[in-house]
This record gives structure tokens, C-alpha cells and sequence, in this order.
């Protein structure tokens, strides 16, 4: 973490240049919409940060932008493949007792019965990022974020159970 502590202060200055740029290219994807625009410059900013260290030092500001584009193109891409599969075909359909009004609701729902890692790893996968970025934003190792997904998904599927049983 000794790292990531003494880069804050470039990668603030890196941020501040690239501001504005950064907010109209998030702001374009998200049609306009203000808060998802604030939603992906969030997202994005955590990917900058977490490559910080692999953009080469002293290069253009045209050069910065362009590899924040590339960053942000592939975080866009991914988020859209995410995005076309919906939350219901992720899980059975004998795991919803009612007919979802709304799929965050059954995702509250089954979130009581995992524990506080799970869920926060559920949480970002759901929000689109992959198993590798999970790993990484919550300094986990990749087999312990693959645990603890799996985990999840067994304990949402004995709640499921559970619940189909009282009823």
C-alpha cells in the first residue's frame, strides 16, 4: 500500500487535468443523465487509479487522454455486455417466490443472508465489474474473491430454498 500512498498526489494532479475530459466522455455514455454520468466517472476514476502506475511518466496530455479513453472504452464495453443479460437470468426462476417488480428488490432480499465480504463482492460484480477488478478494488487475492463469490451464490440459493420451504 506504501505505493499506492506515494502516487496520491500525481494521480490527483492527473485527475484534476483531465476533469473535464473525463466528465464529457462519461457524461456521452450516459445520455445525458447526471447522475449515471457521476456513476461512471465514479467507475472510471477506480480503473485510473488502479493502472495509475502503468501509464508511462512524462507523456502528452493528448497521450493521457488517449489512454483514458482506452480505459474507459473497454469499461463501457463490458458494461454493456453486463447490462444486456438482466439479473433474472443470472439466478433460477425457482428462486423467486413472487414475480419481481423490480430485480434490485430480490437482490436486497437475498443480500440479508451473506456475510459482509460477500456481499460487497456481489455488489461490484452485479455493478459490472470482472472477478480480476473485484479483486483488486477490494485488495483480495483472485482466489479468495472466487471463494467468496461462489460462497454467495450457494448461500442465495439455500435462502431461496429456505424460503420456498416455509411457503
Amino acid at each position: 500500500m506504501k505505493h499506492k500512498e506515494n502516487i496520491q498526489p500525481a494521480f490527483e494532479s492527473f485527475l484534476e487535468r483531465h476533469r473535464l475530459f473525463i466528465w464529457k466522455l462519461c457524461n456521452r455514455y450516459a445520455d445525458g443523465d447526471p447522475d449515471v454520468g457521476l456513476d461512471y466517472v465514479q467507475d472510471i476514476s477506480v480503473l485510473l487509479w488502479l493502472r495509475f502506475g502503468k501509464l508511462r511518466k512524462g507523456v502528452l496530455p493528448q497521450q493521457e487522454q488517449k489512454w483514458i479513453h482506452y480505459i474507459a472504452r473497454d469499461y463501457f464495453r463490458s458494461h454493456s455486455r453486463h447490462n444486456k443479460i438482466t439479473l433474472e437470468s443470472y439466478v433460477e426462476e425457482s428462486l423467486f417466490v413472487t414475480e419481481p417488480e423490480n430485480p434490485s428488490e430480490i437482490l436486497a432480499e437475498y443480500l440479508v443472508c451473506l456475510t459482509p465480504p460477500e456481499c460487497d463482492i456481489i455488489n461490484l460484480y452485479i455493478q459490472g465489474f470482472k472477478v480480476r477488478e473485484v479483486a483488486q478494488l477490494l485488495n483480495i487475492s483472485l482466489s479468495s474473491t472466487q471463494r467468496h463469490l461462489h460462497n454467495a451464490i450457494v448461500h442465495m440459493r439455500e435462502y431461496a430454498q429456505k424460503i420456498e420451504n416455509q411457503m
